[in-house]
C-alpha cells in the first residue's frame, strides 16, 4: 500500500525518525482519519479474532474504544473512506495483484489450521507472514498472514453512525480528498498508508504506530503528546525550498506506488541519486525524470509516471467527495 519501502525509511530506518518527526500535543484538534486503512490497524492493534469469519460484537467495542479516547482528548474525527471507482483502471493491476495476494492468504490459513488447529485457533496473530509476489514482479516480500471479516466496514460505518461521527466515501481513491480536507481545516491525518509521506500536509500526518503507545498507556489521559511528521522535514534532505510540490512525489513515484511500477533502486538510493545530482528544484528533478523514462520506455509510461506524480500536488484543489447523503462541511463546522 502506497509507495514501496517509503514508511521504513522515513519511520523505522535508524536515526531517520528524529530528522523527519517531533512531538505533537494530540488535544483540541480534528483530525482527519482514512477509514479504510483505519479498519486494518484496530483490527490487528486489538488483536480481534478472525478465524471464523470475524468476532463483529468485540470489533464494534474496540471501535467504540478508540473514538472515546480520541473523545476524551478533545479531538474531533472526520472519517474518509475510499470508493468503489477508478475511472483511468490505473490501479486494476494493483487490485488483481492484491487479490491474488489475499487467495493465498486463505490457502495459507487453511494449511496453517491443519498444521497446528489448537495453537491457530487460540492465537490466530501468531501466526503472522506469508511469501507473496510484489506488484512489480520483481522481488518476493512479506505481508501479514491475515484476511478482513467481510462484513468489518459495515460493522465500523455503524459504529460511526451510533456515536454521531462524521464520515464520508469518496468516488475514487480518498487519499487526495484526504489531504484536502486536512490542509482545509487545518488539523492532522491519521493513517499508515505511505503516501501521507508525500502530500504536502501543512498540518502534518500521524501513523497509526505512533498513536499505539497512547492507546497503550494506562494513565493516556495524562499524557497527549504522539510524533508527527511533516514533510517539509523530508523535503530538508534535498536541501531545497521546504514548500517545494514536485520533489517528494517525483521520489515516490519513480520508487513505484500503487499507479506505477517504478525503478529497481529502493527509497534510499533514489534519496541518494536526487543528493547526488543537486537538483535546483523538484520541478527540474520531474523533468529530468520524465525524460529519462520517455528515451528508455515509451511515451505511454512517461505519461503515466506524470499522472501519479501529480496526484500527490492537488492538495488545495476542489474534492470530489460525493456529499448526496452527508453535508460534510456543515457536519464538521458543526463539531
Amino acid at each position: 500500500m502506497g509507495v514501496r519501502g517509503l514508511k521504513y525509511f522515513v519511520l523505522m530506518k535508524e536515526g531517520n525518525k528524529d530528522k523527519f518527526f517531533t512531538d505533537y500535543n494530540l488535544q483540541g484538534t480534528k483530525l482527519i482519519i482514512d477509514g479504510s486503512n483505519l479498519i486494518y490497524k484496530l483490527h490487528s492493534f486489538y488483536k480481534i479474532p478472525y478465524q471464523f469469519g470475524g468476532d463483529y460484537d468485540q470489533f464494534a467495542r474496540k471501535c467504540k474504544e478508540f473514538f472515546g479516547i480520541l473523545k476524551k482528548l478533545g479531538v474531533v474525527p472526520i472519517v474518509v473512506f475510499d470508493g468503489a471507482d477508478d475511472p483511468n483502471d490505473m490501479k486494476l493491476k494493483t487490485h488483481f495483484d492484491r487479490m491474488d495476494q489475499q487467495s493465498k492468504k486463505v490457502e495459507e490459513i487453511f494449511k496453517q489450521f491443519e498444521n497446528n488447529r489448537d495453537n491457530f485457533l487460540l492465537h490466530p496473530y501468531d501466526n503472522v507472514s506469508i511469501q507473496v509476489q510484489d506488484q512489480s514482479e520483481r522481488k518476493r516480500r512479506t505481508t501479514d498472514l491475515f484476511v478482513l471479516p467481510l462484513l468489518s466496514k459495515i460493522t465500523f460505518r455503524q459504529v460511526l453512525v451510533e456515536l454521531g461521527i462524521v464520515h464520508a466515501a469518496c468516488m475514487f481513491e480518498a487519499d487526495s480528498e484526504i489531504a484536502v480536507l486536512a490542509n482545509h481545516f487545518k488539523c492532522p491525518v491519521l493513517s499508515d498508508d505511505a503516501d501521507f509521506f508525500v502530500f504536502e500536509l501543512k498540518y502534518g500526518v500521524i501513523p497509526f504506530d505512533c498513536l499505539s503507545e497512547l492507546l497503550q498507556s494506562e494513565e493516556r489521559m495524562s499524557s497527549k503528546r504522539v510524533s508527527i511528521y511533516y514533510s517539509k522535514c523530508f523535503i530538508k534532505e534535498f536541501k531545497m525550498e521546504e514548500g517545494d510540490q514536485y520533489i517528494l512525489p517525483t521520489l515516490a513515484t519513480f520508487t513505484g506506488n500503487d499507479y506505477f511500477d517504478g525503478s529497481n533502486c529502493n527509497v534510499e538510493q533514489i534519496v541518494d541519486w536526487i543528493c547526488e545530482e543537486a537538483f535546483p528544484n523538484g520541478k527540474y528533478a520531474f523533468d529530468f525524470v520524465s525524460g529519462y523514462i520517455y528515451q528508455k520506455y515509451s511515451n505511454e509510461k512517461m505519461k503515466q509516471f506524470q499522472e501519479s506524480a501529480i496526484s500527490y500536488i492537488k492538495t488545495e484543489l476542489g474534492i470530489s467527495i460525493d456529499q448526496s447523503d452527508l453535508s460534510l462541511g456543515e457536519q464538521v463546522q458543526k463539531k
